[in-house]
């Protein structure tokens, strides 16, 4: 299925901060009101406003962006910085009980990317696909597998998605592509503005796909265009049964994050290329 996720719903509460102030002083009961001399040539200081937060992206401009100009420009600003994402995906039955889960971890800086994937599924009866195990490193020239623990590839060309599953940039052009999210207003943050683009439907056509019901999606934007959480959760049908699937994902660190070469890829070039690949975690081979 095209999302197996991991979701929660925000509410999105601005704070109108009044201006100004004033103070009434009531009479002496037992006496008439009297005034300091001194008070009167006091001026009079206007408190400063506290600024509003202005959008990055205005409503217009949200409903014109295409969702792959935003994925792209999530990952390569995530790739100049590096970073570090977690996406976590879960199927419910209608039970509550868990039919599967997915996490992936990844890590990118401007030299490399690694990867790892994990999916557990405990009721195959409903036929969620269910990726194996793995972890992926790519220097964007080569790329050495692990799948499962024991078995080792390499291939001097890395799968688009191979280079792009660290940075969460399919993610970000799935969520907004495939969901109707709309700009739902700027905040502060102390990391600075970002933007809120949200999505509520009862029913949801999904083209082929199943419809999703009781939908809720959330997407936070940062200035500099990095997607910093999604939330995603519906309701939709697998095999004929009711089930509940979940999406999320975050940015778990911005900047200063380093990936280094696992020891296992050296192996894994050796034996692909019949030779030791000749690098060190920061440079091409």
């Amino acid at each position: 299925m095209s999302i197996d996720s991991d979701a929660s719903t925000f509410v999105i509460v601005l704070l109108c901060l009044t201006a100004g102030c004033s103070a009434g002083f009531e009479a002496d009961a037992d006496g008439p009101n009297t005034v300091n001399p001194a008070l009167e040539e006091t001026p009079t200081t206007t408190p400063t406003p506290t600024p509003t937060p202005t959008p990055v992206l205005t409503e217009t401009a949200a409903g014109t962006g295409e969702p792959a100009q935003r994925a792209q420009r999530h990952a390569a600003v995530l790739r100049a910085r590096s970073g570090a994402t977690r996406l976590t995906r879960s199927v419910s039955a209608s039970n509550d009980s868990l039919v599967s889960r997915q996490v992936i971890v990844g890590r990118v800086d401007g030299e490399a990317t690694l990867v790892r994937q994990r999916t557990r599924v405990l009721d195959p009866s409903y036929a969620v696909t269910a990726p194996p195990n793995a972890t992926i490193w790519t220097n964007g020239s080569v790329v050495a597998r692990r799948i499962g623990g024991e078995t080792f590839r390499a291939d001097r060309s890395p799968r688009p998605v191979e280079r792009q599953l660290a940075s969460g940039r399919a993610t970000v052009s799935q969520a907004f592509s495939e969901w109707p999210l709309t700009y739902a207003g700027s905040t502060q943050t102390p990391d600075g503005v970002v933007d809120v683009y949200a999505a509520e439907r009862d029913r949801f056509e999904r083209g082929a796909a199943t419809p999703a019901f009781n939908l809720s999606a959330t997407v936070v934007v940062t200035e500099s265009g990095v997607v910093r959480r999604v939330r995603v959760r519906y309701e939709t049908t697998l095999v004929g049964r009711n089930v509940t699937v979940s999406e999320q994902f975050e940015l778990t660190a911005d900047g200063n994050v380093t990936v280094e070469r696992p020891t296992w890829v050296g192996n894994a070039t050796t034996e692909r290329f019949n030779r030791p690949c000749q690098l060190s975690g920061r440079t091409r081979c």
